[in-house]
């Protein structure tokens, strides 16, 4: 029991050193804007489009001025339709909500940049930012 302790210290100082050195490096490694989108769009991806709304987003006006024509006395066609327009509103809110997020995201970084200036622009910088936006 002994030497498993003993060895499960020894691994934890390895992985708390080669931790401080990826972190390190983080501090030293300036951030460019283009590199911000990219991690905050990897942290916080928008959400897939829905078939429904995929499919009625590939239509031209022509075919949904025929379509809400038919649909006007009712039926399946008018169901689908409303339903498209649900799945629409609904896939456009998560969307605002995804970039509500990123713009969190991005003002943390800011407050980070200008409370921390010695580590202001760098991937340790936008790392602390996105890790409180997620808290």
């Amino acid at each position: 029991m002994v030497a498993f302790a003993a060895e499960l210290v020894t691994n934890m100082k390895s992985a708390t050193a080669k931790v401080n050195a990826y972190f390190d490096a983080m501090a030293k490694h300036p951030i460019t804007d283009e590199g911000i989108e990219a991690v905050l769009s990897a942290a916080y991806p928008l959400p897939p489009v829905p078939t429904k709304v995929r499919l009625f987003q590939s239509l031209t006006p022509e075919q949904i001025s025929v379509m809400m024509e038919q649909a006007a006395d009712g039926g399946k066609l008018a169901e689908t339709i409303m339903s498209a327009e649900k799945a629409e509103a609904a896939y456009n809110k998560a969307n605002e909500r995804i970039q509500d997020i990123r713009e969190g995201a991005k003002y943390l970084l800011e407050k980070f940049n200008d409370e921390q200036p010695a580590l202001a622009n760098t991937i340790w910088a936008l790392y602390n930012a996105a890790t409180e936006t997620s808290d």
